[in-house]
């Protein structure tokens, strides 16, 4: 709790924790931790992955935030979910929005795009 207050992150005590958490403060690295081990993945593997993608959405190109539920918030994501036989390797994740995320569901990255290809051209044309 004295690290809470002193807004230090809960985990490693760094002094610039700005991620809030199930009531915890966290610094971006353990913060990218927390979700990985939730999902069952290396958190080296995640904390690479959002380096690379920069904190942009992979789908979207919209940037994310840490933590909390907002739409804005980053979801790491399986392409193939582990449900449909997908694994935690580094190639079958990536970092969404929190709403691109639950819009995904367990579909596949395949069968999302395609589905938001057949949106945009019912939207597009009307039809």
């Amino acid at each position: 709790m004295k690290r809470k207050a002193a807004g230090t992150c809960t985990w490693c005590g760094v002094d610039e924790a700005k991620v809030l958490h199930a009531l915890q403060t966290f610094c971006e690295k353990c913060w990218i931790k927390n979700r990985a081990v939730a999902h069952g993945v290396i958190p080296s593997v995640a904390w690479t992955l959002w380096l690379e993608q920069k904190s942009i959405c992979a789908y979207t190109g919209e940037r994310m935030i840490l933590g909390g539920t907002l739409p804005m918030s980053a979801s790491l994501d399986h392409k193939t979910p582990t449900l449909r036989g997908g694994g935690n390797e580094k190639q079958n994740l990536h970092w969404v929005t929190r709403k691109v995320n639950l819009m995904k569901s367990n579909l596949t990255h395949q069968e999302f795009v395609a589905l938001c290809g057949r949106v945009h051209f019912q939207y597009a044309t009307g039809l």
